[in-house]
């Protein structure tokens, strides 16, 4: 149903990692057979899409299952789920409350990291994903392990992180999407507290000698 949510919407979760796949492999739906030529021209939820989401999700559920992208049974399911999802949502209107969040202006940073935080914690593509990360980690979910899983941890989705994701739906200039990309690179700093405007706090990186402002909330 988030899905079925996301394309029917453009909410651009789904369309950003199509975009990627195209990108690094040549076809939207990598190991779906028949997908890159039957594709064009199909509706948004359609049996091809809804394949290679099952496929993936399998092996987030059972990552010692062997399965085949093709097999007859996932083929039959695909299309038992598509026609099902695309009966309900053909006369929905197009309203959601995640591609609203998602379209919330991204003025600062923590604009960004609250929506990196949910796309990582919550979305239908990582939330599984997520979930196993902080069990072998513990089993709790601290800050520093959710940092490590949205900041850098690669995941079955081609390889992408959270942060490759979160930068190609949002609507930001090409700067600022690359510098977006590079949040995985974090390292250690101490910090000197210049003001506090409520609810802003400008601090001064003493490592890089740059400023920044947050947010006390945040």
């Amino acid at each position: 149903m988030e899905f079925a949510e996301d394309v029917h919407n453009e909410i651009g979760i789904w369309d950003s990692l199509e975009q990627y796949n195209f990108e690094f492999f040549g076809t939207k739906l990598p190991m779906i057979p028949g997908s890159a030529e039957e594709t064009a021209g199909q509706a948004s939820i359609n049996k091809h899409r809804i394949q290679y989401l099952l496929w993936i999700q399998y092996q987030l559920f059972d990552p010692e299952l062997i399965l085949s992208p093709s097999h007859q049974d996932l083929i039959r399911l695909s299309e038992m789920v598509s026609y099902y999802l695309s009966d309900r949502f053909k006369n929905l209107p197009l309203d959601s409350g995640i591609k609203t969040f998602l379209n919330q202006p991204d003025e600062f940073g923590w604009d960004i990291k609250k929506k990196l935080i949910w796309l990582g914690k919550q979305s239908y593509l990582f939330r599984t994903r997520y979930q196993n990360y902080i069990q072998r980690h513990g089993g709790k979910p601290e800050t520093a392990i959710i940092d490590d899983f949205i900041c850098q941890e690669a995941t079955c989705w081609s390889g992408l992180g959270v942060i490759d994701m979160l930068a190609s739906i949002l609507e930001i200039t090409e700067n600022r999407r690359k510098d977006l990309r590079n949040w995985y690179e974090r390292h250690t700093a101490f910090y000197k507290v210049l003001s506090i405007t409520d609810p802003l706090v400008t601090v001064l990186n003493i490592i890089n000698d740059k400023q920044y402002s947050t947010s006390r909330r945040f």
